[in-house]
C-alpha cells in the first residue's frame, strides 16, 4: 500500500535468441553468391508500479534494462 491505497508491483525478465542462417544462389551455379550466418541475444529486466495518488487519480511508473548482441561469424 502506498499512503493506505492499494497498489501493485509488476516485474519481469526477458531473453530472447535467433539464429538465421541463409545459403542464396543465383541461377544454376553450384557456387552460392550470398551467405548469412546472423545470431542474435537480448536480455531485458522491466518492473511498473501502480498506485492511487487520490481518491480519484491512478498512475504507474515504470522502468525497463536491456542488452542485446548481434554477431555475424
Amino acid at each position: 500500500t502506498v499512503r493506505g491505497r492499494p497498489a501493485h508491483l509488476i516485474g519481469g525478465l526477458d531473453v530472447y535468441y535467433s539464429d538465421y542462417n541463409q545459403v542464396a544462389y543465383e541461377g544454376t551455379t553450384p557456387t552460392p553468391k550470398h551467405q548469412y550466418d546472423l545470431k542474435q541475444g537480448s536480455a531485458a529486466i522491466y518492473g511498473q508500479q501502480q498506485f492511487w495518488v487520490s481518491a480519484a487519480t491512478f498512475t504507474s511508473t515504470n522502468s525497463r534494462s536491456m542488452r542485446k548482441a548481434f554477431r555475424s561469424p
